[in-house]
């Protein structure tokens, strides 16, 4: 069978495990995560001696994550190389493996009752496109428990190792920074992140990796002396001074206080320098950026209001370059989504590892597998649709025609995703929105294991009778 454009084999190809036999059950089980991503490792391999051996593989202390995904990140900075400007759009979250009381090596997770493993993800979009590139770097870390019977100690305790949890922010920066190294000479990365990000220090750490920066900043800044004695000393009553330069429309998806909706927003935006933080003793230099404020001035009766404050390294002239950093951070959901997929589309939390260390392991394999999924996803919706060629091979394709005969033979990506995600379970219905990853991938696992069988029935040869 001809080997996929998007082959687990080509992503971990260049995986360095230190032994060869290592790497070739790295291959092995990639491949069978392709094809079955949510499948439990047994239902995966039909085989209890083949899951056993996946599951020492991923045990193995010689075996790391990082050097699992290596392959995988060198194919994203190749993938970055030929884009002009991209996005590292940086989120974190927690694998929850609360229920699995057997697990070694987990922290706190949550208000400190749950126990699982922390991640923050690095994932590379095409600024124009906005299709997924691929990760660039996670961070994995846990939170030591806390002693009980101690209420004000732990809280003091949790407080400050949130706040040390900054780090690792940084971390993220410096090591997609030493990911890229100098492989990507005409491309402009910038950094893009939620409230979570807002540190002075993330500021500093961009600019000083030779990044541009988006992140949402919620903290309430004080600001630089101006000649103007009538400007606000901090930011958000600086920005209130401003005069609405435009209006925009912004999707809100729920959570919280909000159900998904539609928001009309007024957009402002200041270029200010702001002040080291207290915690550094207002040591160090000030920062000089441009925040775009997006505020919803009539929000819902019983709904929160959008508000985000956008802080970013580029110098804002025109509505049209205010508009844009908007769009940029709206392509954070993408990470989110990203994570997401590991939960529902690759079962992280749903698996029992016996350590950590597995767990870490098998991350960094599924971080491979739900790329692919958005990958797929972003080529349904695309504009410009690209020929179906770029997704499905030869056999795959006349697959594919052989179970949707009227699919035009000439069907560029778009409408073949569509057909793949019929398969599925979508519906296309004129009240529908696009597909879905997982229709598309559940479509597509049921691609893969038709063409299997469709071209081994192709090419066996025809009996013939005396």
């Amino acid at each position: 069978m001809e080997t996929l454009p998007l082959s687990h084999s080509n992503e971990f190809g260049r995986s360095t495990l230190g032994h060869r036999a290592r790497h070739k059950r790295l291959l092995v089980i990639s491949e069978a995560l392709a094809s079955a991503p949510a499948a439990s490792f047994p239902a995966m391999f039909h085989d209890l001696a083949k899951a056993k051996r996946a599951y020492e593989f991923l045990g193995n202390p010689a075996v790391l994550p990082d050097d699992v995904l290596l392959g995988h990140v060198l194919n994203t900075r190749e993938r970055c190389a030929s884009r002009r400007r991209v996005l590292l759009v940086m989120d974190m979250t927690e694998l929850d493996f609360t229920a699995h009381r057997a697990t070694r090596g987990l922290g706190t997770i949550g208000d400190g009752n749950g126990r699982g493993v922390h991640v923050l993800t690095v994932l590379a979009l095409d600024a124009e496109s906005l299709e997924p590139l691929g990760v660039l770097h996670q961070e994995r870390w846990i939170r030591p428990a806390v002693q009980r019977g101690r209420r004000v100690a732990e809280s003091t305790w949790a407080r400050s190792f949130r706040e040390r949890e900054s780090r690792y922010w940084q971390r993220a920066i410096r090591a997609s920074r030493k990911a890229i190294g100098d492989a990507c000479p005409a491309t402009r990365f910038v950094v893009v992140a939620d409230q979570g990000a807002d540190i002075f220090d993330n500021f500093e750490t961009s600019r000083a990796s030779g990044f541009g920066f988006v992140i949402r900043v919620y903290q309430d800044r004080l600001l630089d002396v101006t000649a103007d004695p009538m400007a606000a000393s901090h930011l958000m009553a600086r920005l209130a001074q401003k005069p609405v330069v435009a209006h925009k429309e912004v999707q809100v998806r729920d959570g919280g206080n909000r159900a998904t909706r539609v928001a009309r927003c007024e957009v402002r935006h200041l270029t200010v320098s702001i002040k080291p933080p207290q915690t550094r003793g207002r040591r160090g230099a000030s920062q000089s950026l441009t925040v775009v404020q997006v505020k919803e001035a009539a929000a819902p009766a019983g709904e929160d209001p959008v508000c985000w404050n956008l802080a970013t390294d580029e110098g804002i002239e025109t509505v049209t370059a205010a508009l844009q950093i908007v769009i940029e951070y709206e392509a954070r959901w993408t990470v989110e989504d990203f994570h997401m997929g590991l939960k529902t589309g690759c079962a992280i939390e749903a698996r029992q590892f016996k350590s950590r260390h597995a767990i870490e392991n098998f991350l960094s394999l599924a971080s491979a597998q739900v790329w692919q999924m958005l990958w797929l996803r972003q080529r349904a919706r695309a504009a410009s649709p690209s020929p179906a060629s770029t997704i499905l091979s030869e056999g795959q394709r006349d697959a594919l025609q052989h179970l949707c005969a009227a699919l035009p033979r000439e069907a560029d990506a778009r409408e073949t995703l569509i057909a793949i995600a019929k398969l599925g379970g979508y519906f296309g219905r004129k009240s529908d929105g696009p597909p879905g990853w997982r229709t598309i991938w559940k479509g597509f696992q049921y691609l893969m294991t038709y063409a299997e069988g469709f071209e081994a029935a192709s090419n066996r040869p025809t009996a013939t009778r005396n």
